[in-house]
């Protein structure tokens, strides 16, 4: 059954299903059939599965649900068709992951308004202590940070470098992001009056980046900060 969905073999998994052949296999990973359609974003296997009884919310050997994978693919219809047949918007992986997590980080638009509709935060942290915004943030995609940022994706003072947008994408390079987050106004400065993505663009010599934030920064710049990026190789 595993092969007959990943090659889209869609006779084959009909036979199969209708002969109750191969519904609770698994791969080494955990993967079931369900969750094998949702990470080939296949809507009619999907509700084959579900209308076999297959449990909406089984999960792999890493906790993720068949709405995480949905989700990382940005499969649009297969995330509607899951929350209809009662999967869990707010699902939790082993790491603290929801689906809204892998959708921002994929910057999947279409499936973080379908996950607002379900009422689940923009603001979840996982384990880690990343929210959405710094899963965007983190992986440069601009698009579902301006979206996130428009529908309350923002933490009202961020703290630490998990929690700083800014600073995940200064880490990251992604000057696109850095811009887009200039912007719309996040401050260059954390509110202790440090500012790690001034740190961390003079840390990694990123002498376009340092120059682009130090434009938006304060002048002057507090004297600790002063000093700590003087030694730095930007």
């Amino acid at each position: 059954l595993h092969a007959a969905i990943r090659e889209g073999n869609t006779p084959v998994v009909r036979n199969l299903v209708a002969a109750k052949q191969g519904l609770a296999e698994k791969d080494i990973h955990g993967v079931t059939p369900l969750l094998a359609a949702a990470e080939e974003a296949d809507p009619p296997t999907l509700a084959l599965l579900l209308d076999a009884g297959i449990p909406v919310n089984q999960v792999d050997n890493r906790g993720r649900a068949a709405m995480h994978f949905a989700a990382r693919r940005g499969a649009i219809a297969a995330v509607r068709l899951l929350l209809a047949k009662g999967a869990n918007p707010a699902a939790k992986d082993l790491m603290g992951r929801q689906p809204v997590h892998l959708a921002a980080g994929g910057g999947h638009v279409g499936v973080l308004e379908l996950l607002a509709g379900a009422k689940v935060s923009m603001l979840a942290n996982d384990a880690l202590g990343l929210n959405p915004l710094g899963h965007a943030a983190s992986y440069g995609q601009t698009e579902a940070l301006v979206w996130l940022l428009d529908h309350g994706g923002k933490s009202p003072e961020p703290a630490g470098i998990m929690a700083n947008p800014l600073a995940l994408a200064s880490l990251a390079n992604h000057l696109d992001t850095v811009d887009v987050l200039l912007a719309r106004g996040l401050p260059v400065m954390d509110a202790d009056g440090d500012s790690l993505a001034l740190r961390l663009a003079a840390t990694y010599g990123r002498a376009g980046l340092f120059r682009k934030l130090l434009a938006a920064a304060p002048d002057p710049l507090p004297d600790s900060l002063l000093r700590a990026v003087a030694t730095s190789p930007t």
